[in-house]
C-alpha cells in the first residue's frame, strides 16, 4: 500500500478537530453545570437568609408580647412538694445561685422520685440518686459515635441502641416514666442540672461529681448531628424535644469556646433549628429566656 502523506495529514487534522470539539464541549458543559450548582447554592442561601430574617422578626414579636414578670414554672403545690417549702426555682438566667441551694434541689428531686409509686414498682436495687450517679459514669465512659455512623450497618445499629446497651431495660423504663409523670417539673430540673454542671458552677467540689466538657460535647453532637441521636429526640414530646435541642446547642457553643469541637460541627443551622422549635412551644415557661440566649448565639456566630 502506497504511503499517502496528504491523506494521513487530513486524518490527523480531523482527529485533532474532533478531540478539540469534545474538549471544548466538555469544558462548556462543566462550566454550565458549575454555574447551575453555584446558582442553586446561592438561591438556597438566600432562602435561608429570608427564613432567618423572618424568624428574627417573629422572635422580637414574641419577646415583646411575653410578660416580663417571673413565673412559677409549675403549680406552687407541686413545686414545693418536690423541692421544699423554701425553694426558689432555678431558671436559665438566674445569677448568684449558691452551691448549697443547687445541691439541695437536686437531692430533693431524687428524694421525691424515691417516694413515687411508679418508681417503687420498678423495684430498683438502689435509690434514684445512686442510680443517676452510676448512669452518668456509664454514659461518660462509653460515648456514642458522632461522625461516620452510617459507614456500616453495625456502627449505625450500635448507635441506635446506645442507651439500651449501656443502661439496660429497667433504667430506660425509669427514664421514660419520669419524662411522662414529671413533665410539669422538668424545666426547672434541667435548668438546675445545667447550672450545676456548668464550668462556672458554684459547686466545684461536689457530692455528685463532675462531668467533662468532652462528654457533654459528645452527646450534644449525638443529639443534634446523628441519625441515631435525632431518632432518640424525635421520640420525645414536643417540649422535651425543644429543651434537648436547646441545651445541646448550649453545650456545642461551650465546646467551641473550649476549642474541643474536634468534629467541626457547624452550630449555626442548629441555632436556627432550636429557635424554630422553641417559638412554637407555648408550654415552655422560660421560652423568652431560651429565645434571648439563642439570639445572642445567632449574633455571636453571624458571618
Amino acid at each position: 500500500m502506497d504511503f499517502e502523506p496528504e491523506r494521513v495529514i487530513k486524518h490527523l487534522v480531523a482527529v485533532i478537530i474532533i478531540v478539540a470539539a469534545v474538549f471544548l464541549g466538555y469544558r462548556y458543559l462543566s462550566q454550565w453545570h458549575g454555574k447551575k450548582i453555584d446558582a442553586a447554592v446561592q438561591e438556597e442561601r438566600q432562602q435561608w437568609k429570608i427564613k432567618a430574617e423572618v424568624l428574627e422578626e417573629e422572635v422580637a414579636r414574641l419577646q415583646s408580647k411575653l410578660d416580663d414578670k417571673r413565673k412559677t414554672p409549675v403549680p406552687e403545690e407541686k413545686f414545693f412538694e418536690v423541692f421544699g417549702d423554701n425553694a426558689r426555682p432555678a431558671y436559665p438566667e438566674r445569677i448568684g445561685i449558691k452551691c448549697k441551694e443547687l445541691e439541695g434541689q437536686i437531692k430533693a428531686f431524687f428524694a421525691y422520685l424515691d417516694k413515687q409509686d411508679y418508681v417503687d414498682a420498678l423495684q430498683l436495687e438502689s435509690g434514684t440518686l445512686k442510680l443517676f450517679q452510676d448512669t452518668v459514669a456509664r454514659i461518660s465512659e462509653t460515648r456514642p459515635v458522632n461522625i461516620g455512623e452510617t459507614r456500616d450497618l453495625l456502627t449505625l445499629m450500635r448507635n441506635m441502641a446506645h442507651f439500651y446497651r449501656l443502661l439496660g431495660t429497667k433504667r430506660i423504663q425509669l427514664v421514660k416514666a419520669i419524662l411522662k409523670q414529671e413533665s410539669d417539673i422538668l424545666e426547672p430540673v434541667m435548668a438546675g442540672f445545667f447550672a450545676y454542671f456548668s464550668p462556672d458552677s458554684p459547686c466545684a467540689n461536689s457530692m455528685f461529681g463532675r462531668v467533662s466538657n468532652e462528654v457533654f460535647y459528645a452527646y450534644a453532637g449525638f443529639f443534634l448531628n446523628t441519625l441515631a441521636g435525632r431518632s432518640y429526640v424525635f421520640r420525645r414530646d414536643s417540649n422535651m424535644r425543644a429543651l434537648v435541642n436547646y441545651y445541646s446547642v448550649l453545650y456545642l457553643d461551650r465546646a467551641n469556646d473550649e476549642k474541643i469541637n474536634v468534629h467541626g460541627i457547624d452550630i449555626r443551622p442548629y441555632i436556627d433549628f432550636a429557635m424554630f422549635d422553641i417559638v412554637d412551644r407555648n408550654g415552655l415557661v422560660y421560652r423568652k429566656q431560651y429565645l434571648a440566649r439563642l439570639m445572642e448565639l445567632k449574633e455571636k456566630y453571624r458571618l
